[in-house]
């Protein structure tokens, strides 16, 4: 689930647990034992005093400089699982290994940054000099344990990068120079699956179903899937030679350069007078595309064009600008999102401008307990708005920001410090967005459903405001609410079905509309 956004000049971007190859890479570290103790020392202190110190500053809930030092401390047994650092009263802290007291020293106050990255420098100096794994983990190891340890105390999005994970991703935020398509390695060749549209590979005539038999003159066989990517990917405008066959044993080379890759996000398909649209995610250019797909579908259904379905189902989110520019093509007013930190710049507030790209036409939207990030960042404006209704099933709830770090030693951290707001006020973290129509507990009769949801639509409004008065620190709660429409991947043409009628039924599209209206209104 990954959003990016540039905040002040900060580097920013919501974490998606995947890890992108590239062609970077850093030199060697040195191990602890070949640097000079005055060198290594200042190496630590400098990264520590930056990581742990911008940690305590944005971090979204306070935490103290002791409780984050004693948990780096304590992580240190990914080092060396004999080692224990043990707080020894108000005044001294320890570290052992075993039964044996190695170090003593004296314990800094808990808001005393300075004081606890010296003890963390000066305990790590001591177990250098003894034996055991200590002599010879490198730098970065001593860094990953650390900071692993201590990020343990924060919330699963916020994350310490090292040096090549932290490269691989700068390459991934500023764009990969690729060729364009989907593959899988095949014995002794690259089985080419699938060819983006307009890709370099497209225009050099590759199809589905050819086969790569060697890149730049080195023949592929037993070539794994890492090396494929780590090579056809490289800089953008460079080029790539490759012997390819088609499906008829012909083999010809080709020479293709390297150009920034966007897999598309936008599918638009026709459904009698509908346009159907689905967003798989939110790249650099979602909000482009959707605009052409909306032109396009007024072109095709021309004035008998009577609705629009987004569907958002399994869309992981992605950028939060494209989010932002998504919802102010359907909204003319009003507020779309709002992000709400302890740090100062991680206040902002998003605003719809005027103009509706598609003047007002019933809106359907769809979601599931897949739809995450800036796909719930989409539904909660619309909806709020009183602009499309919702259907499906409880979104995923992943609604936090995370700044990124760099630091001295060309690692990163990934540091959650804002929570996004939906316009009517509520947190959308561990709560997500809750549909107008809930389609989860039902996979047929697509009439019932919208029966049911119109005879109870004075409960689901009482329902939706509880919803947006929620306290964000009242899990429980929270989990409650989600529970009445289950969170769960709806991958199926049941909802289309139901959006459809809602679409045909005018009366039921607005009972449903009002619902979500009148909750807000509540609020």
């Amino acid at each position: 689930m990954s959003m990016y956004s540039n905040i002040n000049g900060l580097k920013v971007f919501s974490v998606a647990a995947l890890f992108w190859v590239s062609a970077c890479t850093t030199p060697p570290q040195d191990t602890i034992a070949e640097t000079p103790r005055d060198v290594y020392a200042e190496k630590l202190t400098e990264v520590f005093n930056v990581g742990y110190g911008r940690i305590l500053s944005r971090y979204i809930d306070p935490v103290n400089a002791g409780e984050l030092a004693v948990s780096g401390l304590n992580g240190l047994v990914a080092i060396d699982s004999s080692i224990a650092v043990n707080l020894s009263g108000p005044k001294k802290i320890t570290i052992n290994r075993r039964d044996t007291e190695l170090a003593s020293f004296d314990r800094p106050l808990d808001e005393d940054l300075a004081g606890w990255v010296a003890v963390t420098v000066d305990m790590v100096t001591e177990l250098r000099k003894s034996d055991g794994s200590f002599a010879s983990a490198s730098t970065e190891q001593v860094f990953q344990a650390a900071f692993d340890g201590a990020m343990s105390r924060l919330d699963t999005y916020s994350r310490y990068f090292g040096a090549d994970d932290a490269n691989r991703r700068r390459s991934e935020r500023s764009g990969f120079g690729g060729i364009g398509i989907g593959f899988r390695s095949d014995g002794d060749v690259i089985k080419v699956l699938s060819v983006h549209p307009e890709s370099p590979a497209a225009k050099v005539g590759l199809q589905p179903g050819d086969s790569i038999v060697a890149v730049d003159g080195v023949p592929v066989s037993g070539w794994g899937q890492d090396r494929v990517i780590e090579t056809v990917r490289g800089k953008i405008g460079t080029e790539i030679e490759m012997l390819v066959r088609n499906g008829y044993g012909i083999e010809r080379v080709v020479s293709v350069r390297r150009e920034k890759i966007v897999s598309p996000t936008v599918i638009y398909k026709r459904m009698d007078s509908v346009a159907y649209i689905q967003l798989t995610g939110f790249r650099v250019d979602t909000a482009n595309r959707l605009e052409d797909a909306i032109s396009r579908a007024k072109r095709d259904i021309g004035s008998g064009l009577r609705g629009i379905i987004l569907d958002l189902r399994n869309n992981p989110g992605g950028f939060l600008d494209q989010s932002v520019r998504v919802s102010d093509l359907f909204l003319s007013h009003g507020r779309i999102v709002s992000a709400k930190g302890r740090h100062p710049s991680s206040l902002q507030s998003f605003e719809a401008h005027d103009g509706d790209l598609a003047d007002g036409l019933p809106m359907v939207v769809i979601v599931d307990g897949r739809s995450a990030s800036a796909a719930e960042i989409v539904a909660s404006a619309l909806q709020d708005a009183g602009r499309a209704v919702v259907i499906g099933a409880t979104s995923y709830g992943k609604g936090t920001v995370q700044n990124v770090i760099d630091l001295p030693n060309e690692a990163e951290i990934a540091l959650t410090w804002a929570r996004f707001h939906a316009p009517s006020g509520y947190a959308l973290q561990h709560l997500g967005v809750m549909p107008t129509v809930c389609t989860s507990a039902v996979d047929h009769d697509a009439r019932q459903v919208l029966r049911d949801s119109n005879a109870r639509r004075k409960e689901i409004a009482r329902q939706m405001i509880d919803w947006r008065l929620i306290d964000v620190s009242d899990e429980a709660g929270r989990q409650g609410l989600r529970n009445l429409c289950p969170s769960r991947r709806l991958n199926r043409s049941f909802e289309l079905d139901v959006a459809m009628r809602l679409l045909d039924d005018r009366v039921a599209y607005l009972r449903a509309l009002d619902a979500s209206v009148t909750a807000v209104a509540g609020y």
